[in-house]
């Protein structure tokens, strides 16, 4: 036995909790119920986009056809006004041999039909050679035009299709080296990850992954692309040139959240090999200053200071020849026909020296702009590039030497230019 006012208070409770209960499930389907309406808005949107998206290219498609059935029009209408051009001007002439024989014709008719000797005896021989001349002149032949056909060499091929997979590009993604920084002529790869409209990781066998890369220049980079089978594409591209690239990808014709975006594509650097050592031996150096690559052999070429040599090598490192000198040379460049120029910054002139890969010497450049050539290097169109450290000037020279083109230094600066090269029109200077 209890008393009803408790009794009434447990049900209450029990009642509240029950209450509470539904009305939590109540706030569920409520949420279901909202999220389906969304899904539903968001289906007719996708599906109306899908639609307005054919017709768009449907409509384009019947221009590009007009616009096609226009040209063939006009190119069809000049053919036949050219071809009726030559069957007018070829039946003119035909007539033209028709009238000329009709009056022959006529002519020789009304002599006969006079029947008058004298006048048969005079004309006689005047018609008969008109006769002869009219019969064996050279006839206009028939004008022939070449037939006219209009071939279809590739029928109108629409393969577009309608793709439904549960798969939602706003809810794709681009992953690993995609944003990165990557390295020329490295292959570089990156996945995209197929999920649905709740995150999920998914697949569809239907689904559509179309990726262009575009260079700096607006070609179209080759690629890769891996299907797993799984969700994941694993795209590869090998960068041929460094600067921005722009990465496009479309799921299923929908760009990728994000997409486009830029990939900056880099040089780097990585060590080759190495070979020398300290000495007065050959391949052995003291105090190497400064070295040059010619581009047309590959030969390697070295500033051996304190031996008073230049010492070239392979393109492996591997010992050739050395060039003696009488004096201390302190820097060389290779010229555009691969002959070695080098200069003596403590030797009592202003010489450039200028010998064969060989080694053999071909002469001396003497420039009276130049006091005190420290650094040689030679630009991509043959000029020769100095830092004169007597009057702290970099010295632009021409092909050859003979002729001063440019002197400057840096506003400002009073110190000695060290090193001076040419590149991507800038002279870059240390």
């Amino acid at each position: 036995m209890i008393d009803t006012q408790k009794a009434a208070q447990i049900q209450n409770m029990q009642m509240a909790g029950a209450m509470a209960k539904v009305k939590a499930e109540m706030v569920v389907c409520e949420n279901q119920i909202q999220k389906q309406v969304d899904l539903m808005d968001k289906n007719k949107k996708e599906i109306l986009s899908a639609e307005k998206k054919m017709t768009d290219t449907v409509e384009e498609l019947i221009r590009d056809l007009r616009e096609h059935e226009r040209t063939m029009k006009a190119k069809l209408h000049e053919i036949y006004e050219a071809q009726q051009k030559h069957h007018a001007t070829r039946l003119d002439n035909l007539e033209l041999v028709v009238t000329q024989l009709k009056r022959c014709v006529e002519r020789g008719e009304s002599i006969l039909e006079r029947n008058i000797s004298a006048e048969i005896l005079q004309t006689n021989q005047g018609i008969i050679g008109r006769c002869e001349e009219l019969v064996n002149a050279k006839k206009p032949e028939i004008y022939k035009p070449p037939h006219v056909h209009y071939m279809l060499e590739n029928k109108l091929n629409i393969s577009d299709r309608i793709v439904v997979s549960k798969t939602d590009p706003s809810m794709s993604s681009a992953e690993s080296q995609c944003e990165k920084e990557v390295k020329q002529n490295t292959g570089t790869n990156f996945t995209i990850v197929t999920r649905d409209s709740d995150g999920l990781q998914c697949y569809h066998a239907d689904d559509q992954i179309k990726v262009n890369i575009l260079t700096p220049a607006g070609d179209q980079l080759e690629t890769e692309i891996k299907d797993t089978k799984d969700g994941n594409y694993t795209v590869t591209y090998t960068p041929q040139c460094v600067g921005q690239h722009r990465v496009e990808i479309q799921v299923n014709g929908q760009p990728l959240t994000g997409s486009p975006w830029v990939v900056q594509v880099l040089h780097r650097y990585q060590f080759a090999f190495q070979f020398g050592s300290t000495g007065k031996g050959q391949g052995e150096f003291d105090g190497p200053l400064d070295i040059a690559v010619s581009e047309k052999t590959g030969t390697i070429a070295v500033a051996d200071k304190e031996n008073k040599r230049i010492q070239m090598f392979s393109s492996d490192g591997n010992f050739l020849r050395d060039i003696v000198c009488n004096s201390t040379p302190c820097s060389l460049a290779f010229t555009e026909s691969s002959d070695v120029l080098t200069c003596f910054p403590i030797s009592d002139d202003n010489k450039l020296s200028l010998f064969t890969e060989g080694g053999q010497f071909i002469k001396h450049i003497n420039d009276s702009h130049l006091e005190s050539p420290f650094h040689l290097s030679v630009g991509s169109d043959g000029r020769i590039i100095t830092c004169d450290w007597a009057d702290k000037k970099i010295k632009i020279l021409s092909p050859g030497g003979k002729d001063l083109l440019l002197s400057f230094s840096a506003p400002g600066c009073d110190s000695i230019p060290y090193c001076a090269v040419y590149h991507q029109d800038k002279f870059f200077v240390s």
